[in-house]
């Protein structure tokens, strides 16, 4: 006889699994339009509280982004083994720190700089880290957890180069 294997989604539920981790979910700085894009990782944040384009079937329409999310993570949390979702998320630093929104609301704000405040901290290795001590950035970071959480039900979150984030915003 033919011994048939599921695949995809109905593969991951048939093997039991009880969490799945996905990439950064939120906007990053690439091309959404098919004839342009090209793979990420999701590492380069732009729009933290928005849902990345390129996984959606119409990127340029932000309802489908947000229901198409939503019904990925409730298909998987009302499967026969109620999988949770945990979400790779990307605090530490930004695509670009000077063209940011954070630089350009209140530039050397957001971002550590060296002592004589001319260039970026650099932890990450990509050009800039959050200053995630100041008040507003902490309450950023806090509020956009909050909103994954909340919005689109994802149950845990998994933090890229945790050891930039102060450690009184991370306990909180």
């Amino acid at each position: 006889g033919v011994k048939t294997v599921k695949t995809g989604y109905d593969h991951i539920e048939e093997m039991g699994v009880k969490a799945i981790q996905l990439m950064p979910m939120f906007d990053y700085d690439d091309s959404e339009d098919e004839e342009h894009y090209s793979y990420n990782w999701g590492y380069n944040p732009l729009n933290y509280n928005c849902v990345e384009g390129a996984y959606s079937s119409d990127p340029f329409y932000a309802t489908t982004r947000i229901t198409e999310f939503k019904k990925l993570v409730m298909a998987y949390a009302k499967n026969k083994n109620k999988t949770r979702t945990i979400m790779d998320v990307v605090y530490n630093h930004v695509s670009s720190a000077s063209d940011s929104n954070f630089n350009k609301l209140m530039p050397k704000y957001y971002f550590r700089f060296d002592e004589t405040w001319t260039y970026f901290m650099d932890a990450s290795g990509c050009g800039n880290e959050v200053k995630s001590e100041a008040p507003m950035m902490r309450k950023f970071i806090i509020d956009s957890l909050c909103m994954w959480a909340r919005e689109y039900k994802v149950k845990g979150f998994r933090f890229d180069l945790m050891g930039i984030i102060d450690y009184v915003t991370m306990n909180k």
